[in-house]
């Protein structure tokens, strides 16, 4: 028996201050009012994928769990698309997290990775990420996530590759129909 009791005061005394010490954001991009679009003017679908990753360095960042402990990748549901209003993408509201290694009050880095089409942000074709910094808030008074633009998931250009082979394909259906076309010279 003195052996918890000394456990829940050791508990108390040392992990209570950390987490109370522990910078805090929501984890919405409600409040920079920046959706999240498929294509402008169209809204992400639900269903699209989010990832918020935080630090305290620009290089030292790591997946943002929500403090229910569920993430870090979360979906947009369907209440989230053009949840502003017409054109105004779609939102995700999943909470708030602990930002590691950073007190309240700290600048912060932040990076958002939205992507639809594949589990995961590396295998996707429609995706988009925005970086930024900023400071961060307490657990009573978690800073809002400020994302400093709207996403869009558009598909990507073709490859340098692809466009060549298109050239060459172009060029030599062009110069079958030249050669059919000019009149004999007997």
């Amino acid at each position: 028996m003195r052996t918890l009791t000394t456990a829940i005061i050791f508990a108390v005394v040392v992990w209570v201050p950390r987490v109370q010490a522990q910078g805090t954001v929501l984890l919405n991009n409600y409040d920079s009012r920046n959706g999240i679009y498929q294509d402008r003017p169209w809204p992400a679908q639900a269903g699209t994928f989010v990832e918020i990753l935080g630090g305290p360095a620009n290089d030292a960042l790591v997946p943002l769990l929500n403090t229910d402990g569920s993430g870090p990748i979360f979906q947009i549901q369907a209440s989230g698309v053009q949840a502003l209003g017409p054109g105004s993408g779609s939102f995700f509201n999943v909470g708030q997290a602990f930002v590691p290694s950073l007190a309240p009050g700290q600048l912060g880095w932040f990076r958002l990775f939205a992507w639809f089409g594949a589990p995961t942000w590396g295998a996707a074709q429609d995706r988009d990420v925005a970086s930024w910094f900023q400071t961060v808030g307490n657990p009573e008074q978690p800073a809002p996530l400020m994302v400093p633009w709207a996403l869009d998931l558009f598909i990507p250009e073709p490859s340098p590759g692809a466009l060549a082979a298109l050239a060459l394909a172009t060029t030599a259906l062009w110069r079958r129909s030249r050669s059919l076309r000019k009149p004999s010279s007997r």
